[in-house]
């Protein structure tokens, strides 16, 4: 048995989860590049590696829930999630530029998936009499991802310990992946799209918006 309101909570608490570790890693950058012995460009490009990765998976995100569902991505990111968020921060210092790239861009790409989606299952999911409620909470994750930011990084880093602000962001992707087994059914993979894909101009589409990115925030330096 399905229960849709718990879908719902599940992509919300996903664009929470999105907008709040994006805002809290770009305030922690300069902790964080002591903690991995960074410089100054080395810092920009692991910023610039998880916006990249969102821009990516944004853009493939609506085209992957037609063929594969939206149960199935919002599990299997929230999985790669918690698994970096608890593994990472145990052996981050032992790490290299490469590897913390490689790393914070698997984590972007995860992240991307949950804004683009959230609208849709939402009125997918809801009574039309809730629509207006949904957009407003939809708003709101905005400012509730951008100010709690601010406090709760400044704890994570000051406080308690820098792996917490990894740690902390896995508790919410274990409830994502928990709310959306329970909430959404199992769709069958639309195959017959799969083949159809147009592989070609997806590339194209996300190698210039992320160019395009990287040249207006790395342009002057």
């Amino acid at each position: 048995e399905t229960k849709p309101l718990l879908a719902v909570v599940s992509v919300f608490l996903g664009a929470i989860l999105s907008t709040l570790f994006t805002r809290m890693f770009s305030l922690s950058l300069g902790d964080l590049r002591g903690v991995f012995a960074l410089g100054v460009q080395e810092g920009s490009w692991l910023n610039i590696a998880l916006n990249a990765a969102q821009l990516t998976s944004m853009t493939l995100t609506p085209w992957f829930m037609v063929i594969l569902g939206a149960e199935r991505i919002l599990m299997a990111t929230s999985a790669i999630l918690l698994g970096v968020f608890v593994v990472f921060p145990i052996i981050g210092g032992n790490y290299g530029f490469t590897e913390l790239l490689v790393i914070h861009f698997i984590i972007g790409l995860s992240l991307g998936v949950y804004l683009p989606m959230t609208i849709s299952l939402a009125l997918r999911n809801l009574q039309p009499n809730v629509w207006l409620i949904v957009m407003a909470a939809y708003s709101l994750r905005v400012s509730l991802g951008m100010d709690a930011g601010v406090g709760v990084s400044g704890s994570f880093i000051e406080v308690i310990g820098w792996q917490w602000l990894y740690w902390g962001c896995a508790l919410f992707a274990a409830m994502i992946c928990i709310f959306a087994w329970k909430g959404l059914p199992l769709s069958e993979i639309n195959y017959g799209l799969f083949e159809k894909t147009d592989w070609g101009g997806m590339l194209l589409k996300i190698l210039s918006l992320v160019l395009l990115y990287i040249g207006v925030v790395q342009g002057e330096m």
